[in-house]
Formats: structure tokens, C-alpha cells, sequence
């Protein structure tokens, strides 16, 4: 209370616990370092001795045993109950408490058409801004920032802590839903996240190559091409013997079973190694 409000002038108790310590208390030292005048009652046990305190919690009695029975928390009520009495007036000095503590009406649900903007309250938010202007005049000016170019609909990696087990960024990527300057939100599924657009990530979109399937697919067109190329070599030889005669047609068709058992089981001749063995070959 003293860290929100300072140190009172004054501080009058009822002389209990553990307010009633001698001069070497530490309560009362603290008291005397602090510049506060404890004061206490001269009787503990008169409640007249201290009738505004003991006045007051006739109130507080009522609150917390109302709010037990209607079933409602009674620490709540009882909050609400002391904001309506700090703003009400009182009725001896025709202020309300807060205004007499802090030089201000506080604000309620109620509303007050008569309330007006302190002129210093006015400077202080013109200086605050200004102040906020020349930061981001200096934190612009990095070489680093620069604007992100984050859109609605954009694939998006949520950045994360790394560690041993955890990539950097999560791998399970989110759609961009909404773009507020640099608030960007996204949606995965049924969750919906709002950060900032140097915690996302765009994904890249580019398919990676396979280079496997592109070689498999590319032997297989070969192989298709060329056998396609001799048959039509072979068609095109036939048509020649049918024009030529019946004789020609006989030795085209010996000659093109000849090629084809020739070449049958031939190994591969690789570097000369296997020259010399289809060299036989040939000559038988």
C-alpha cells in the first residue's frame, strides 16, 4: 500500500497486534524511518474509541453474509462494494473519498458527461507520443528491418524454441487468415494464432525435383523410340521386297531373321574385353 500511495503522515490503529510493540519494534522502527506518526486508540477493546473503522465494517459484515447466501463470491462483492463507496460522496464533506485521496474522480460504470481531460494528463500523452516517434525513427533507420511481404492465404511455419528434438520452427504449417500491419494471424485446423510477422515463416511452395523417377521416365522413352524405329525400318524393308518380287521378299525376310539371331545373347562389348568372343560369334 505505501509502494502505491507513499508514506501517510499519520497512521492511527487500534492498538492490537502487532501495532502495540515497544519504541524497539521493528514495525515502530520501521514507522520512524519511514516518517510516519503511529498513533493508536487508548482503550483496544472500546469500539468507540475508533467509531470510523468500527462504522465501517457494519458494511463489510453485510456485503460478505449477503453474498454467501445469494451464492456469489464474496471477495468480488465486496470489491464492488468499496469502488461504489470511494466514489460516492460522502455526505459529512459532500467529496467522495477517492477525490479527496488522489485529486480526481475515479471512473465507474456510471457515466459522467461532466468529466474532463486534465491539461497535464493531455502533455503527458503528446510527450509519450512524441517520445514514440524518435524511437521508431532510430530502430527504423537498421539496415535489418525492412517490411515483410506476408499476404493473406500465404503457407506459414510458426517459429518455436530450438533444441535437441525441435526444429525451429514447427513443421506443421498454418494458413494466413488476417494481416494487421505487422500482426499477422493464421489458422491451423480449429486453432487461430496472432504473432508477430518475424515469428512466421513463409513455406516454400517450389516442388523438389526426383531425380530417379525423371531417369526411369527418360529410359523408358528411349527404349520405346528405339524399338519403335526398327519396326518401322523393318516395315518399310518388307514393303521394298513385296515391290521388288517373291525372290527379293524370300531374302529380305531370311536376312532380317539372320540380324535378329545374330544379334541375340551378343555380350556387350565394353572397353574390347569381350571383342575377340564376338568376333567367333560372327565367323560361326
Amino acid at each position: 500500500m505505501f509502494s502505491t500511495h507513499g508514506y501517510p503522515e499519520k497512521l492511527k490503529t487500534d492498538g492490537g497486534p502487532p501495532f502495540n510493540g515497544k519504541e524497539n519494534h521493528q514495525l515502530q522502527k520501521y514507522f520512524k524511518w519511514a516518517g510516519i506518526h503511529h498513533k493508536t486508540t487508548v482503550s483496544a477493546d472500546d469500539p468507540e474509541a475508533n467509531g470510523l473503522a468500527e462504522a465501517f465494517m457494519k458494511h463489510i459484515q453485510k456485503v460478505w453474509h449477503t453474498a454467501r447466501l445469494e451464492g456469489n463470491d464474496p471477495k468480488a462483492e465486496l470489491n464492488k462494494h468499496l469502488l461504489m463507496y470511494n466514489a460516492t460522496p460522502h455526505p459529512s464533506t459532500g467529496f467522495a473519498p477517492a477525490e479527496l485521496m488522489f485529486g480526481r474522480k475515479i471512473r465507474t460504470r456510471l457515466p459522467n458527461a461532466l468529466s474532463r481531460e486534465d491539461s497535464s494528463v493531455q502533455t503527458a500523452r503528446e510527450n509519450d507520443n512524441k517520445a514514440k516517434q524518435l524511437q521508431k525513427k532510430y530502430k527504423d533507420a537498421k539496415p535489418y528491418v525492412r517490411e515483410h511481404s506476408l499476404k493473406v492465404g500465404d503457407q506459414v511455419l510458426l517459429k518455436q524454441k530450438k533444441s535437441k528434438s525441435q526444429t525451429a520452427y514447427n513443421p506443421e504449417p498454418f494458413i494466413v487468415t488476417e494481416v494487421n500491419g505487422h500482426q499477422i494471424t493464421a489458422d491451423k485446423q480449429e486453432q487461430s494464432l496472432t504473432r508477430d510477422a518475424q515469428k512466421w515463416k513463409r513455406m516454400d511452395s517450389r516442388v523438389r525435383p526426383d531425380y530417379v523417377r525423371e531417369e526411369i521416365e527418360s529410359r523408358h522413352s528411349d527404349t520405346d523410340s528405339s524399338d519403335g524405329d526398327e519396326l518401322l525400318d523393318r516395315q518399310s524393308i518388307e514393303q521394298e521386297a513385296t515391290a521388288a518380287g517373291p525372290d527379293t521378299q524370300d531374302t529380305v525376310q531370311t536376312s532380317i531373321r539372320v540380324s535378329s539371331r545374330s544379334t541375340k545373347g551378343k555380350k556387350p562389348d565394353r572397353y574390347g574385353i569381350n571383342a575377340d568372343e564376338n568376333n567367333e560369334e560372327d565367323d560361326m
